[in-house]
C-alpha cells in the first residue's frame, strides 16, 4: 500500500488494514491534529516520527515513537545521516517493524526501548542536540549548512550537548 495520506483526509487510518502502521513524520506541531484525525480504533497504530516529545493525549505508552538521527530532504530522497549521529531510538508496538524498515534503508544504528519514559529522555537529549547544531549553523557567517557542522564543528556539537546534558 502507500505509505503516504492525502493532506486533506477527513479521517486517517481508513485506507489501511487494521494493524497496519500508520507514520507520522511532520513536525510535532501537527500531530495533536493528525492524532483528532486518525479513525479512533487505529490510534494504537499511529508511529510518531519526529522531533517532539512523547505525550499522553497523542496515545502515550498505545503509539510507536521514533527519536531519528536522520533526515530525509525532500520526497522520495535519501536518509541523511551520519556513523557519528547518535542512534534512532524507537519505543512501542511497531518498533521492532521500524527497526528493521530503518535498518533496510541503511539506518544500521536503532536502538528499541522497553518504555516511554526512557524514550522521553532521549527526545529530550535530541532537542537539546538539535538547538546546539542550529547555533552552531549560525555561528559563521556565511552560516554554514547542517552537512558543514557535522564535518567541521562534529567534535564542538557534540561537546556542546555534553556539557548541557551529561
Amino acid at each position: 500500500g502507500s505509505l503516504s495520506v492525502d493532506r486533506d483526509a477527513a479521517t486517517i487510518g481508513v485506507q489501511s488494514p487494521d494493524g497496519a502502521p500508520i507514520i507520522v513524520a511532520t513536525p510535532s506541531q501537527a500531530w495533536e491534529e493528525l492524532y483528532q484525525k486518525c479513525h479512533e480504533s487505529r490510534r494504537a497504530d499511529v508511529v510518531w516520527m519526529g522531533n517532539g516529545l512523547p505525550e499522553q493525549t497523542l496515545g502515550g505508552e498505545n503509539c510507536t515513537w521514533v527519536v531519528p538521527h536522520f533526515g530525509i530532504l525532500e520526497i522520495n530522497g535519501p536518509i541523511i545521516s551520519s556513523p557519528n549521529s547518535p542512534p534512532t531510538y524507537v519505543r512501542g508496538k511497531h518498533a521492532q517493524l521500524l527497526r528493521r524498515l530503518l535498518e533496510n534503508e541503511g539506518l544500521v544504528n536503532v536502538q528499541v526501548l522497553d518504555t516511554v519514559a526512557s524514550l522521553r529522555v532521549h527526545a529530550v537529549r535530541k532537542l537539546l542536540w538539535a538547538s546546539c547544531l542550529w547555533l552552531l549553523c549560525h555561528s559563521k557567517d556565511p552560516a554554514l549548512t547542517v552537512s558543514q557542522v557535522h564535518s567541521k564543528e562534529a567534535t564542538l556539537l557534540r561537546q556542546l550537548v555534553e556539557d548541557l546534558w551529561p
